[in-house]
């Protein structure tokens, strides 16, 4: 007699389920053969709905933030794209993003950020979801600006007018020069771009100031500054800075500071922040 051996083979992640069946002394009937398939496709579902367990869910995740924490970035995105297409879970397209963030694909992860925000996550993931996308506008670079209207009731911080005894005799002080309350157009511009791979390093160029219907009153002062991250968790950095403002159209300082700012989290969603801030006014 002849015999048929018929193997199917299915890969699921990592596993193979092999079917055999043995023809012996048999006549190729269509009937037998479709028996073995049928056969064949039940043990391979199976097989799948037994790999859909929260179990390998978990062993899948963890293989991901191992390639993440090995640099492996690639890897870690393909996993967590696939377990979340499985999943649809907030917690895996975190890390989805994060793998996609740590590739410089910064397009597709912060959309992905921002949809994991909208879910409304623990005020502490808010906060690291805002870490990482000030990192990704550090690495691209970025403009922030602001306008205002300012109203001083007391540009030049003086008094409008005092009383003073001497030898018990009152005097009335009455400044000469004018006091009234002044409008102006306040201004800020900060620009600033990671200059290394890892968005450790960041340098920004700041310009602020205040312009008063009168000249008398204006402010502008402009920054350079450096920052480097010590430790990402806890937020610690070191910032080196260089100001020089101008009242009314004249130089008034030139101030050089070294800052080192420590942001410690807690767990009920607050936060504690230290900087030890010294410098020289010249």
């Amino acid at each position: 007699g002849r015999e048929w051996r018929f193997r199917l083979y299915r890969r699921l992640r990592r596993q193979e389920t092999v079917i055999h069946c043995w023809l012996q002394n048999r006549p190729a009937q269509a009937g037998f053969f479709i028996m073995c398939l049928l056969l064949a496709v039940a043990s391979c579902q199976a097989a799948e709905l037994d790999a859909n367990t929260p179990e390998v869910y978990q062993a899948r995740f963890d293989e991901g933030l191992r390639f993440l924490a090995t640099g492996n970035c690639l890897s870690a995105a393909t996993v967590f794209e696939r377990l979340h297409a499985d999943t649809l879970s907030p917690r895996v397209k975190l890390e989805w993003a994060r793998a996609l963030r740590c590739l410089g694909n910064y397009v597709q992860s912060e959309a992905l950020f921002h949809e994991v925000l909208a879910t409304n996550p623990p005020f502490p993931v808010r906060v690291r979801i805002g870490r990482f996308l000030d990192e990704i506008e550090a690495a691209t670079g970025k403009l922030d600006y602001q306008f205002g209207v300012v109203r001083d009731t007391n540009p030049r911080a003086v008094p409008t007018n005092a009383t003073i005894n001497i030898l018990g005799t009152p005097l009335t002080y009455t400044p000469q020069f004018d006091t009234s309350p002044q409008y102006g157009l306040s201004y800020r511009l900060v620009a600033s771009k990671a200059l290394d791979d890892r968005n450790a390093t960041i340098g920004s160029i700041s310009v602020y100031g205040i312009d008063y219907a009168s000249s008398d009153f204006d402010i502008n002062s402009y920054e350079a500054a450096v920052s480097q991250r010590l430790l990402a968790d806890p937020q610690t950095q070191a910032r080196l800075a260089i100001e020089r403002r101008y009242y009314a159209g004249e130089h008034l300082y030139d101030y050089s500071s070294l800052a080192l700012s420590h942001v410690l989290e807690r767990l009920e969603g607050s936060y504690w922040k230290n900087e030890l801030k010294l410098g020289t006014l010249d």
